[in-house]
């Protein structure tokens, strides 16, 4: 069980950095909001 629950952790902080880069990619200068979500 401890397995999945780090892989599920994982893929979910691997699904934010990717959010996190896309968002950058579009705006150079991010509002606050997006730092939030970071």
């Amino acid at each position: 069980m401890t397995g999945l629950r780090f892989t599920l952790l994982a893929l979910i902080a691997l699904g934010v950095a990717i959010g996190c880069y896309e968002d950058t990619d579009t705006a150079p200068a991010p509002p606050p909001p997006t730092v939030q979500h970071c």
